[in-house]
């Protein structure tokens, strides 16, 4: 123990450094996992990458709420979406954080959307 001690005693900078070091961490840490809690991102896009059925509907759920409540239900000929090649069809947001596109007409066989 004494050993120890005397050990620290000497290396005392070093294990300040360290100490601080270690504290610094941490608080980037956890200054950057609560950013990453906040960011939009989002979570699931239905169908998945691969082929589109000609009737299927495009889902997007989002991390977070993006519209206010009133705005539901309702359909938009515009979204926050840009389908190329355009596609026609309308928006509705479902809930407050799930966006979905309705073509008017049936997806175009053997196309790449982006």
């Amino acid at each position: 123990m004494v050993r120890l001690r005397g050990m620290l005693v000497r290396n005392r900078w070093f294990v300040l450094g360290v100490l601080l070091f270690c504290l610094n961490a941490y608080g980037v840490h956890q200054t950057t996992r609560a950013a990453n809690q906040d960011r939009l991102r989002v979570e699931w896009i239905v169908p998945e990458e691969g082929a589109l059925s000609t009737d299927w509907e495009l889902r997007w759920e989002f991390s977070r709420e993006m519209v206010l409540g009133s705005v539901t239900g309702n359909l938009f000929q515009t979204g926050p979406v840009t389908l190329n090649p355009a596609v026609d069809g309308q928006f509705v947001w479902v809930d407050r954080s799930t966006l979905v596109f309705m073509p008017d007409h049936a997806w175009p066989l053997c196309s790449t959307f982006r």
